[in-house]
């Protein structure tokens, strides 16, 4: 199943570190890949959410957790990652406008 659909004030991609050195006496540093694949972490932040988008947010939070891996789209460019939440979702209610809901950023690992 893939993330519900939501507007983004900004996402941003953030690429792990993904390389081992090692420095020698002499000066010499040897490096080399630790994976043959270098994962992300996608910080999304949301605009506020209605009722209804934060109900939907919520619900695939409640199945997936930080445990099971999803499907999220970048909204612009429309590319696909099997994803997974890496912290708890938090949100609030927006004290002026009372039927909006304010999403922190939350980030996304790539599995």
């Amino acid at each position: 199943m893939s993330m519900p659909s939501i507007k983004y004030r900004s996402i941003t991609i953030e690429y792990e570190k993904n390389e081992l050195k090692s420095k020698f006496d002499n000066g010499a540093v040897l490096a080399r890949k630790k994976f043959s694949k270098t994962r992300k972490t996608i910080i999304a932040n949301p605009t506020l959410l209605t009722q209804s988008n934060i109900s939907d947010l919520v619900d695939h939070f409640e199945e997936y957790g930080t445990v099971y891996p999803f499907e999220w789209t970048h909204p612009q460019t429309l590319a696909s990652y099997t994803v997974r939440f890496k912290n708890p979702l938090k949100y609030s209610v927006d004290a002026e406008i009372s039927t909006m809901f304010k999403v922190d950023p939350f980030q996304l690992e790539e599995v």
